[in-house]
């Protein structure tokens, strides 16, 4: 009962993370475009500003 009880949870926070990730992603690719600045970013950029923003918000780096 408890293993199934952990692979459950582990299945569960890995499609939170997930959605987390691909929120951010959405969200700050989405703002660029709007705002103009996409060009100056573009996708492969994308992952570093959302590790960015991961980083700023929970580690106060």
């Amino acid at each position: 009962m408890k293993s199934s009880l952990e692979n459950l949870e582990n299945k569960f926070v890995q499609s939170l993370y997930e959605d987390v990730l691909d929120t951010l992603f959405n969200s700050i690719r989405d703002e660029l475009i709007r705002t103009g600045k996409w060009h100056e970013v573009g996708e492969e950029n994308l992952g570093e500003m959302v590790s960015d923003v991961l980083n700023y918000r929970y580690l106060n780096e």
